[in-house]
């Protein structure tokens, strides 16, 4: 490089760097010495294999009572629990700071656990959080949940029902997969997207309330229910993804809403019981 082109790239450097991440010129070897402005922040990003969200975690490990849990920017994550324990209630708060999260692999394999609270300050149930839990039969979730994560209750196999938040906007993949004993579910109004695979293998799942906001039934979303005997799709459904319903085997009525536009491939392949259906008049 000239010193011509060195100057440019340093002037450059100095008017709009305000932080420099590790390694960001590694194995450039021909390039000249310089120095990082005053305005370059020291290195925060987070260490190889830690997410941003790990990285500011103040204090991990600690207790109360059968829970652990770590604190961070002012709220506390629960992160693991004893293994024995067989109903819990969450509280609010824990040292008088807001219990806001549930976090991966929180409660997963608590196969003694058969009933869980969830209070309105915990705004994300994190992914595997109760995943595998045997014997959970009941789930009270607070009004402050917005996320339900992936694979968050997949695998337990005694669910019957769950009460969702009012104001859980996303039902992400594969979040209540083969709950094969969960019999109904009400989408909340707030929920705009179902993700793949979120009912995936509910076999006794016969009764389900779809939200007037959902706008999105993701690939495989209630693919294998086969209890479920009518689905009554809103005007808010734009688009109906792939094997949506696929193998439903019961599956008599489909009732569509005018705002589907997209019904994609399978979506409702192998419904052997299917005798009728109403497409929405925007479908395209």
């Amino acid at each position: 490089m000239t010193a011509k082109k060195w100057i440019t790239a340093a002037l450059i450097l100095s008017l709009a760097v305000s932080q420099l991440a590790g390694q960001a010129f590694c194995a450039c070897e021909e390039y000249p010495k310089a120095e990082a402005p005053a305005a370059v922040q020291a290195d925060t990003m987070p260490a190889d294999g830690e997410t941003a969200a790990e990285s500011e975690l103040m204090e991990t490990g600690l207790t109360y009572g059968v829970l652990t849990y770590a604190t961070s920017s002012g709220s506390v994550t629960i992160t693991d629990c004893d293994k024995s324990v067989s109903s819990v209630t969450i509280p609010e708060k824990i040292d008088d700071l807001p219990v806001t999260a549930i976090g991966n692999d929180a409660f997963q394999d608590c196969d003694s656990l058969t009933a869980i609270a969830i209070p309105n300050s915990v705004t994300e149930i994190h992914s595997y959080a109760f995943q595998g839990c045997d014997k959970l039969a009941t789930v009270t979730m607070g009004s402050g949940v917005s996320l339900v994560a992936s694979y968050s209750f997949s695998q337990c196999v005694s669910l019957t029902g769950v009460q969702l938040g009012e104001n859980v906007k996303t039902i992400s993949g594969y979040a209540f997969s083969g709950c094969t004993s969960l019999e109904s579910v009400t989408i909340p109004n707030s929920v705009t997207s179902i993700g793949e695979s979120a009912f995936d293998g509910c076999v006794l799942l016969s009764s389900v309330t779809i939200g007037s906001k959902t706008e999105k039934i993701g690939n495989y979303a209630f693919q294998n229910c086969d209890s479920l005997t009518e689905i009554t799709i809103p005007n808010s459904v734009k688009e109906i993804h792939s094997k949506a319903f696929q193998s439903c085997d019961k599956l008599g009525t489909v009732t569509m809403g005018s705002g589907v536009s997209l019904v994609a491939s399978y979506s409702f392949s192998q419904c052997v019981s299917l005798t009728g259906v109403q497409l929405g008049e925007n479908v395209k």
